[in-house]
């Protein structure tokens, strides 16, 4: 009874144990002073010699795991949530910011996140009164999180990051020793966890489903085959995945349902059938707790175009082929497609990834048929997800050919050969050596990490900040002048980076590709444009007051060269690559006179503010 109990509480000690290492960890990080990771090779000194730390900690783990010693569980979860706090705290050390800083995509991303910080509420990213459409999960718990902290979203962005993906390395240690034998799973395990932290670690709430993803979809295939508490937790990951990242969760669905085909081939359709929809029943009513409210208005209300699936880059129209790339993970997966490919029909867990590297490329086939038609799949984001699952079934076939190697050659020159041993050194080697060559594959996301300005108006580096060090001069003047708190107000500006920082309603958003369709992103752009060719403000008013959406509070402008008033609004422009254009519309200062607004200016910002009286906003 009592190691039954034990048994069911390890899943919440594992996880536990890595959130606390991840905090731990930054704590300790953040007590050094740290050059910064472009000015200095002792943060990459420092991080490898915490890899190895993490990697020697494993193998010890894997050891005790294969002689059946429990204490062999701790160090496991202790390696991997380890290994990846010390891949991405250590190169951070001197900067508050998470992978890529604060520019273009990690914009919208700190903006939802402080949106959650400043209130509970499920809400859009940046347009007041609308119910999200990007999916807010990983974005609510962790500005939930932040405020329970009492730090600000920006700030807590990167802990969290870090936390979050320790947490589902764990827990997909924890899923994997469910399918195969403990050691084999912690090898696995830190294998997808350093591709997914190399190539999927920019989007921490994508990597939090890329990681358990390969083992959940061999547990899936086992439920539909068998039955068991897999449907249901298969359906409560696939609703997770609908709240956390649209993409993922279409494609997991995707999987499931070519798994569910191939399960119901050679067994009783009509059972297989009714487990599918059972994990259906279970994942819906966990997609609607945001997806509902999105729908429900959209039936209301209508909804623009839906921008986001209009991009493609190089490598959106390939296919993604890692099993031929010249590096360590490109050897692991072909290693892995080898193994997939030979042992399909013999082994449930190569059938199971195998299905599901066939759903990536499925996908990824219609994705390029869909560009014909003015949209996409997105397809190129699967890249992680397929590495995940190349990349365990590569150690799953390394450990096994090391297996059958090892019966075959049990006695040569009359003793027997070690090739156990032999095997271990070799994994140990490549471990050692990808694991050193993943921050030379991290340049570019820990550079403008370490370049970019903070919202405490400092960068990494130490050297001079940019204009963002002037965004705490224009909060303070907005809040003195209006006696309102940001989640009061709305603001129409381009520098989204204000946004990002400070909890104010956007009146436009970045890009299209990041505006809720609710929002008509393009009426809204029509209308800016039309305010900058009035004649006079009260014309600027009543079109204000005609709008069908709340009209700015506050403008952030940029002042001209020739002293007007600049926004940069952007339209997307798909097929074309790039597929967004950037248009500069300037307005004359006359149109904001001092008698019904105030204007403040810091560094290359002007700060305009609707005066009391002028729509009535301020008592």
């Amino acid at each position: 009874m009592i190691d039954g109990r034990l048994r069911a509480l390890r899943p919440v000690l594992a996880l536990t144990t890595a959130a606390l290492v991840s905090l731990v960890g930054f704590k300790a990080v953040a007590t050094v002073h740290w050059p910064a990771y472009n000015n200095s090779y002792v943060p990459y000194a420092a991080t490898t010699a915490g890899q190895l730390v993490c990697l020697a900690v494993a193998f010890q783990a894997a050891l005790w795991l294969r002689q059946g010693k429990r204490r062999g569980e701790l160090l496991a979860w202790l390696s991997v949530s380890g290994f990846v706090t010390a891949t991405l705290a250590l190169p951070l050390g001197s900067t508050r910011l998470f992978l890529f800083g604060i520019t273009i995509d990690p914009q919208f991303r700190t903006s939802y996140l402080t949106r959650f910080t400043d209130s509970p509420a499920l809400a859009d990213m940046t347009y007041s009164g609308l119910p999200p459409y990007y999916p807010p999960a990983w974005f609510w718990v962790g500005g939930r999180l932040a405020s329970l902290a009492g730090w600000p979203g920006w700030a807590a962005y990167k802990p969290y990051s870090i936390l979050s993906i320790a947490v589902a390395a764990t827990g997909t240690y924890v899923l994997w020793s469910k399918l195969v034998r403990k050691d084999r799973a912690l090898l696995a395990t830190l294998a997808e966890t350093a591709v997914v932290i190399v190539h999927g670690s920019p989007e921490p709430y994508g990597a939090v489903l890329a990681l358990p993803l390969p083992a959940v979809l061999v547990i899936a295939y086992r439920a539909l085959r068998r039955g068991g508490r897999g449907v249901w937790g298969t359906g409560v990951y696939l609703g997770l995945s609908a709240l956390t990242y649209t993409l993922y969760a279409g494609y997991a669905a995707f999987a499931v349902f070519l798994l569910a085909l191939s399960a119901g081939w050679g067994g009783d359709r009509r059972v297989v059938a009714k487990r599918l929809a059972a994990m259906a029943a279970v994942s819906v009513p966990v997609a609607l707790v945001s997806w509902g409210p999105y729908l429900l208005a959209v039936l209301r209300h209508g909804a623009g175009a839906d921008m986001a699936p209009r991009f493609m880059m190089r490598n959106g129209a390939t296919l993604s082929l890692p099993m031929t790339w010249t590096l360590i993970s490109g050897l692991c997966c072909l290693t892995g497609t080898l193994w997939i490919i030979g042992w399909f029909r013999r082994n449930h867990i190569a059938h199971a990834l195998g299905v599901a590297v066939v759903a990536v490329y499925l996908v990824t086939f219609a994705s390029f048929l869909l560009s014909l038609e003015g949209t996409t799949l997105l397809a190129f984001r699967l890249l992680v997800p397929l590495l995940a699952m190349l990349s365990s079934a590569g150690v799953l076939a390394f450990l096994l050919g090391a297996r059958v190697l090892a019966v075959r050659l049990r006695g040569v020159g009359g003793r027997r050969f070690s090739v156990r041993a032999i095997a271990a050194g070799l994994a140990a080697i490549v471990a050692v050596s990808y694991a050193q060559s993943m921050l030379n594959l991290m340049v570019e996301p820990f550079t403008v990490a370490n370049t970019d300005t903070d919202g405490d108006g400092r960068r990494g580096d130490g050297r001079a900040p940019d204009e963002g060090q002037y965004y705490r001069d224009v909060d303070h003047a907005i809040r003195e002048f209006t006696g309102k708190k940001p989640d009061q107000l709305e603001v129409l500006t381009s520098d989204y980076g204000f946004l990002a920082i400070y909890p104010y309603w956007g009146f436009q958003a970045l890009t299209p590709h990041y505006a809720n369709p609710l929002a008509h992103f393009e009426e809204r752009s029509e209308a800016i444009k039309s305010w900058a060719k009035l004649a006079n403000p009260d014309d600027l008013l009543a079109a204000w007051r005609a709008l069908p959406w709340r009209a700015p509070d506050v403008i952030l402008f940029r002042r001209g060269a020739d002293g007007k008033y600049l926004l940069r609004l952007s339209a997307d422009i798909f097929p074309n690559q790039p597929n967004v254009v950037r248009e500069d519309v300037a307005f004359d200062p006359r149109l904001f006179p001092a008698g019904s607004f105030a204007t403040r200016e810091f560094g290359p910002f002007v700060v305009v503010m609707q005066k009391s009286g002028a729509l009535g906003r301020y008592p």
